[in-house]
């Protein structure tokens, strides 16, 4: 079975998966990355800072850090020997990390945080200034690729939002 799964392989046209119904094989310029994710500019894929919401939006104030789980990252990254701003931090002018189940949980290694707004405003948690956040629901969907027609339905975004 293993030696025809690879035969066949070579065959598997690519295209086809961003093949609008009834095209003739070819890409369709209507459905491909460029076309459905505003974020895909140029053939290169986007940073960080071009996915986020604007820092005013509820979703976005919504996501930020309560004090108690501000508390807990530092807590843990002092156990850890790390800094919540370096090890914990989302590059805003890099690329996007890999989103898995649990990015929300505050516990997880892998958990990282929004630092920098979009507009270049620091959230660091400092005196005067607001706490790290989560990325947003939308924001995390921008990571994915989903178009910015798709709908978060209310039980997702409780989900994701923990």
């Amino acid at each position: 079975i293993r030696n025809n799964i690879t035969s066949n392989a070579s065959f598997f046209n690519w295209n086809s998966f961003f093949e609008s119904p009834g095209s003739n094989g070819n890409a369709s310029s209507d459905n491909n990355i460029e076309s459905t994710n505003p974020f895909y500019k140029d053939g290169l894929s986007s940073t960080v800072r071009d996915i986020l919401q604007p820092k005013d939006s509820p979703t976005v104030i919504a996501s930020e850090l309560s004090e108690s789980q501000w508390n807990k990252v530092k807590d843990l990254h002092v156990k850890r020997n790390t800094s919540p701003a370096v090890d914990g931090c989302i590059n805003v002018d890099g690329k996007a990390p890999t989103l898995i189940s649990s990015y929300h949980r505050i516990s997880s290694v892998s958990t990282k945080y929004i630092f920098e707004e979009k507009d270049g405003t620091i959230c660091d948690g400092s005196i005067g200034k607001k706490r790290p956040r989560f990325l947003t629901p939308r924001e995390c969907c921008r990571i994915m690729g989903f178009p910015e027609t798709y709908c978060i339905n209310s039980s997702e975004q409780q989900h994701n939002e923990g």
